[in-house]
């Protein structure tokens, strides 16, 4: 029997060992290969599903914003859903997998045919379903779903990839493992709420005026009557010939024409509206008093309450004005017995029971005389009269509802918009 020499026998183990590390790189480069193309897919999966998720809340907070400050163009099927959504993902374009909305207890019905929100019913089992569901919105938070937040209206976008599918790197056997689904089509929703508002910080106009002027000036006599006309779009200062709202409205510090019973809860001051003590220019921070609510102390007088300058930057703009509807001598937790009229001069303090936007045209104080900035450009008011001149808004601004005022006028037209899951 004829034995192989020891070199050959050498030679033989190292092309064995060759060809299994050959065979141990090809197959790791394969697991590798595999591996990053899995790694991609749900890299990107999760890309999209952050631009979609961005989408969704943009859209959504766009529609209860839109639905907040002009109801009756309020519809499901609003172009602004589709511009907002589009405007945050890369390639511009998704698509729009369903809105719906609750509206019950708001005080008027949208256009459009909305579909009602099944979230606004759901159940335990279901809330636990949708907890993990990242293509669902989030259950109802308990603000929405329990007490006064029962019937705070709220809408909901849900949006998808535009192409209706998810390109893959892997086969489809393994995409559908990983995903569930051949080339997923990602969703997210997002849910937008509004209600009754204060601005989004207590840095407001120095100047405050009464519930029962503020119901005269909008002719408010109970939910949904008060009259507010077309904001200001575009450049300063928002109008344009023919745009122009057809009558102002007068603010009065002194010669205040209307009838406010001052013995009433809300009742005029003296003078109809008085600046704020403490302020350094037009603005002004208000501090939390007993209940909540906020509390200012009165500067009275008729003089600017800021200097000129900072007053004129002011013209042809939107500000929030404080309202208040008890006036007392300190602040107070006011009760059915309160005295909502005790207060006087220098020992003055108002409780505001909400903001509201007013667009600022003109004024005649004691110390400065400017022209309403709406033609024909006329005197604010005449005489010994002293007021503001312009008129009130409706106005949203970004911020969770805050405690409602008092006497059935829950925001003064200051609505929030906010996301709510």
């Amino acid at each position: 029997m004829m034995t192989r020499p020891p070199r050959a026998r050498t030679q033989r183990r190292a092309e064995r060992g060759a060809a299994a590390a050959l065979v141990a790189i090809v197959f790791g480069t394969g697991v590798l290969l595999g591996v990053s193309a899995l790694a991609l897919d749900v890299g990107s999966i999760w890309h999209e599903r952050r631009q979609l998720q961005n989408s969704a809340d943009a859209a959504a907070l766009a529609l209860a914003s839109k639905c907040a400050k002009s109801p009756t163009s309020c519809t499901s099927g609003s172009s602004v859903v589709s511009t907002y959504a589009n405007a945050n993902v890369r390639d511009g374009a998704t698509s729009i997998d369903g809105v719906c909305g609750r509206f019950s207890g708001t005080g008027f019905t949208p256009a459009g045919a909305w579909t009602a929100c099944a979230s606004a019913t759901d159940d335990s089992t279901a809330r636990a379903q949708k907890q993990g569901n990242l293509g669902e919105c989030l259950p109802l938070p308990d603000s929405l779903r329990t007490g006064a937040g029962s019937t705070t209206p709220y809408v909901e976008v849900k949006v998808g990839t535009g192409s209706g599918t998810t390109q893959s790197l892997l086969p489809g056997i393994f995409a559908k493992a990983v995903t569930g689904r051949d080339n997923p089509h990602v969703t997210a929703c997002a849910r937008a709420a509004w209600g009754p508002a204060q601005p989004t910080t207590q840095h407001v106009l120095n100047i405050t005026m009464s519930e029962c002027d503020w119901r005269a000036q909008t002719g408010y006599t109970g939910p949904g009557t008060a009259v507010y006309p077309a904001g200001p779009t575009g450049s300063w200062p928002g109008y344009t010939t023919g745009t122009w709202p057809s009558s102002e409205q007068r603010i009065y510090t002194k010669g205040n024409p209307t009838s406010c019973d001052t013995s009433a809860p809300g009742g005029t001051a003296p003078g109809g509206f008085a600046a704020l003590a403490g302020a350094v220019s037009c603005n002004s921070d208000l501090t939390v008093g007993p209940s909540g609510y906020m509390w200012a102390q009165g500067d009275p007088g008729n003089d600017l309450p800021c200097t000129s300058t900072e007053l004129s930057a002011l013209r042809g703009t939107v500000v929030h004005l404080p309202v208040f509807d008890c006036q007392t001598d300190a602040p107070v937790t006011v009760t059915s017995t309160t005295d909502c009229n005790s207060g006087n001069g220098s020992h003055n303090y108002y409780r505001i029971s909400g903001y509201a936007a007013f667009y600022v045209a003109g004024w005649r104080l004691s110390s400065d005389n400017v022209k309403s900035i709406r033609p024909p450009n006329a005197n604010a008011c005449t005489g010994g009269d002293r007021c503001l001149v312009g008129w009130f808004l409706k106005d949203v601004v970004a911020t969770a509802p805050s405690a409602p005022a008092t006497g059935g006028a829950p925001n003064y037209g200051l609505t929030g918009a906010y996301p709510a899951g």
